[in-house]
């Protein structure tokens, strides 16, 4: 795809995802606003909830980005492994691999889950713990080459 065809077609997807992304959240916060007092209860958020939901976060990040039970989904947006030129799926692509943009879309559906009901609150809490366990067991890692390194 010439240079000028790709910066046109991400002229039209990119502005795309990002009015979708902003009706998803206009929407989410109507659902939750008018079915569960969702505006009294985001005000409240303490520092553990925003804990648990940044780590339910970074779960969903790696989950999409990165994980081998994902793999279906990412391969989904690519072409034997590769970007296609353009179109959504070339947007879908990019959106995965960006942790950041992943981040977003993550952030929206953890935030969502924890006040929509018992179930996703629970959800929510399987997330973070499952991400804290990996923070550790990275964490464990690196201590564990620091220690080998320092023992030479």
């Amino acid at each position: 795809m010439a240079q000028y065809e790709y910066q046109r077609d991400h002229a039209l997807w990119n502005p795309l995802a990002l009015i979708f992304f902003l009706a998803l959240m206009i929407g989410a916060f109507w659902y939750l606003d008018g079915f569960r007092g969702f505006l009294h209860d985001l005000y409240s958020l303490d520092f553990l909830s925003l804990t648990v939901l940044s780590l339910a976060t970074l779960r969903i990040i790696r989950l999409f980005t990165y994980d081998k039970i994902m793999q279906f989904f990412r391969d989904f947006f690519l072409d034997e492994g590769k970007k296609p030129e353009g179109g959504i799926r070339r947007l879908g692509a990019e959106l995965i691999e960006c942790i950041w943009c992943t981040g977003m879309w993550g952030a929206l559906v953890a935030l969502f889950f924890w006040y929509w009901s018992p179930f996703g609150t629970f959800l929510v809490y399987l997330l973070a713990i499952s991400a804290a366990g990996s923070l550790l067991q990275n964490f464990s890692q690196l201590l564990a080459r620091a220690g080998s390194g320092a023992s030479k």
